[in-house]
């Protein structure tokens, strides 16, 4: 049973870092766009051969409203990923903290990369120079690169996370038994252990006494 929770959580906690650490790549390299002309352009940056690093430089400056406006809310979308992916860290990954609030976070991160997404194709216009006929949320005669896609893979996956984002069933039942006045307590021979079963009914443990019938709680 421990070694199934360990592996939700960790699993869980993998998905989220996996999603971040692909985004993050995704925002910064600048391939989003392959131009007409060998090149390519992003977020960030543009290269003046797709496939050479070595072409590619960042903007001194982003020169329309929609750059600025991709830019600041995707990172901003990173920024809260990369916070509930630290804090589900420090918190043994989702078992010591509240779903509710990082689902919340996680959503959010999700809907502001989409928002940064949608600002970027609502700017190609901005750039018929390199993609003849580019119109608002029309690449024109450009194709979309590899980078692109990757954001828009990982970040349905971000939203599938946020809302499929849960504890074990153990951790549940045994908030449920402590509202009801049966708190669990493993290794403490001061206090008598309770077992869930099946059919909901609490079994008291006397195993220390074997002569003892056991006695059924509702």
């Amino acid at each position: 049973m421990k070694g199934e929770i360990g592996f939700t959580y960790f699993f869980q906690g993998f998905l989220l870092f996996a999603s971040a650490a692909v985004l993050t790549y995704a925002c910064i390299v600048p391939q989003w766009v392959n131009t007409v002309d060998g090149g390519s352009f992003g977020v960030t940056g543009r290269c003046d051969d797709k496939g050479d690093f070595s072409t590619c430089s960042r903007y001194h400056e982003l020169i329309s409203d929609s750059q600025r406006a991709a830019a600041g809310t995707m990172f901003f979308g990173l920024f809260l990923l990369w916070l509930s992916f630290f804090i589900s860290v420090s918190a043994c990954f989702f078992c010591y903290t509240s779903v509710a609030v990082h689902r919340f976070v996680i959503v959010m991160g999700g809907i502001f990369v989409l928002l940064g997404i949608l600002f970027f194709v609502g700017g190609l216009d901005n750039e018929e120079d390199v993609c003849p006929n580019a119109k608002k949320f029309d690449k024109g005669d450009c194709t979309f690169g590899h980078a692109f896609l990757l954001v828009i893979v990982f970040d349905v996956l971000v939203f599938v996370i946020g809302f499929l984002i849960s504890r074990p069933t153990y951790h549940n039942e045994e908030r449920a038994l402590a509202k009801q006045g049966h708190p669990h307590h493993d290794g403490d021979p001061q206090h008598q252990n309770y077992r869930h079963t099946s059919n909901s009914v609490f079994i008291k443990d006397t195993d220390d006494k074997p002569n003892t019938p056991r006695v059924a709680f509702a």
